[in-house]
């Protein structure tokens, strides 16, 4: 049985495939560096709203930042 990957997996793997930093990310958010950061790492999760933006920008979907919480 494989591991499904939580959002930060994801998103971390989108951001490689497209040459994107972390920086680009928060700009394309308009978030700080910081708070990416933090999601990435998985020291905190975004909220609900922010989840569907991430997947407006990078086509990760928002369940997948909500199934790492279990």
């Amino acid at each position: 049985m494989s591991k499904r990957k939580t959002g930060a997996e994801l998103v971390s793997r989108v951001l490689a495939e497209r040459g994107w930093s972390q920086t680009d990310l928060a700009a394309m958010l308009k978030v700080g560096t910081g708070t990416v950061s933090r999601w990435l790492s998985g020291e905190r999760r975004p909220s609900l709203e922010m989840s569907l933006r991430i997947q407006r920008v990078t086509g990760v979907g928002g369940e997948s930042w909500l199934r790492s919480a279990s």
